[in-house]
């Protein structure tokens, strides 16, 4: 009878550790850039920060919110967001907000995918852009707050999720006469810190990602 419990006993505690391993994420050297731009074709930053992702396509994907006719499809995300370490949010400061289409999809995608837990452990990213220069963006400057300050609703997002923040990256002054300037500036570290960000984490196996079944 002892040794009938000590055996329970074992089996019991092996049970909740590979339970704890099942419930870690997927984390992988990868990253997934869902973005959020109304006009890609007129743009000078934002359509300058995707071309620099096109000689990292191994270890960068995109879902395009305005141009991508499955963004909205909660599997066609779900399998895609699975194989990545880092989910990095794209798009232009708009009054202190993202465009709509990245509203949407967070209330259409993003809540339905959190309901499967699919984002605890993974890095949460945002890569955004401000016609305004740099020192606007204080507690003394024309706007009042720092973009980080302006962000914090999705910083929140990850916290509640189990996600890590990470410190946004922010092109200023991309409107201005110093644009192009501060362009060129801002790619040459915009690819270290997403490199820096992504190849910091530990990789793990991937989970699959199971699609719902056609009945």
């Amino acid at each position: 009878m002892k040794r009938f419990f000590l055996m329970m006993m074992t089996i019991v505690a092996v049970s909740g550790v590979l339970a704890q391993i099942d419930e870690q994420p997927a984390c992988s050297h990868n990253a997934i850039f869902i973005v959020a731009h109304p006009d890609l074709k007129h743009s000078k930053a934002n359509a300058a920060i995707l071309e620099k992702l096109t000689h990292l396509n191994n270890i960068t994907d995109v879902i395009d919110l305005y141009n991508d006719k499955k963004a909205f499809k909660v599997d066609y995300c779900k399998e895609k967001i699975g194989k990545a370490g880092v989910i990095v949010f794209q798009f232009p400061f708009y009054f202190a907000q993202a465009p709509s289409e990245m509203k949407r999809w967070i209330d259409a995608v993003f809540y339905e995918l959190c309901k499967e837990n699919l984002f605890k452990g993974r890095k949460l990213m945002i890569v955004t852009t401000t016609g305004a220069e740099e020192n606007t963006y204080s507690k003394l400057g024309k706007n009042g707050y720092s973009v980080e300050e302006l962000l914090l609703p999705y910083k929140f997002t990850a916290y509640y999720l189990g996600m890590e923040w990470v410190k946004p990256f922010v092109v200023y002054g991309v409107s201005g006469e110093e644009a192009d300037k501060n362009v060129a500036k801002g790619l040459v570290d915009f690819e270290k810190t997403l490199l820096d960000v992504i190849f910091s984490i530990p990789v793990k196996e991937e989970i699959p990602v199971q699609t719902k079944s056609k009945r």
